[in-house]
């Protein structure tokens, strides 16, 4: 589906009111590429990449609190906070 054709809404937390949302994932395969290495740390050259994972939930930054479970989910909650 194209972007254009999707509504946007804006996140606010119903608890706390922070306008932050994170993703929390479960069963990831993490790699980043590693720029140097000392004796009891690595310094890494960029963030993290990501693969194979999946969503466990939506929770905002701020509190905690966790708001959805699905990307469907979190935009019914925002757009219920938007009315």
């Amino acid at each position: 589906m194209k972007k254009e054709l999707l509504e946007e809404v804006k996140f606010e937390c119903p608890k706390c009111r922070h306008n932050e949302v994170e993703e929390v994932l479960i069963n990831a395969c993490v790699s980043s590429v590693i720029a140097n290495i000392f004796s009891e740390e690595l310094e890494y050259a960029s963030g993290y990449e990501v693969h194979d994972a999946d969503v466990d939930r939506y929770q905002c930054v701020k509190c905690g609190h966790i708001v959805a479970k699905t990307i469907k989910e979190l935009y019914a909650v925002c757009n219920r906070m938007q009315d």
